[in-house]
């Protein structure tokens, strides 16, 4: 999986949705995801922390306060240094590319002189 494609996945953006609002709707969480109900039942114990509320059957218009595990925060985190750490590679792989460059001109310009 490309990273352009892992920032689209629907648990990154669950993740985030949590991050920014952690009191949301069911529904409000499938729709800004992009999981179905049922994905979203599936996953839920893994990402979130539930009340005794959240584990009965509940209505899914219903706005609850959702916590991230402990795990789930970390992961981000070491999704959020992976996404760095590409990035800077990317960046370096062209700087040394282009000191390789400028070293062949200034070596090609000393052997003309």
């Amino acid at each position: 999986m490309h990273i352009k494609n892992i920032e689209k996945h629907s648990y990154i953006k669950l993740i985030e949705l949590s991050l920014n609002n952690n009191k949301f709707s069911k529904n409000c969480a499938c729709k800004e995801s992009g999981l179905s109900s049922k994905q979203f039942d599936f996953i839920r114990d893994d990402i979130f922390i539930l009340s005794a509320h959240q584990e009965q059957s509940f209505d899914s218009k219903l706005e609850q306060e959702w916590v991230l595990t402990p795990q789930s925060f970390f992961s981000y985190l070491q999704y959020l240094e992976f996404k760095h750490a590409v990035r800077t590679a990317r960046i370096a792989k062209y700087i040394s590319i282009l000191a390789i460059i400028i070293s062949c001109v200034f070596a090609i310009l000393q052997f003309a002189a």
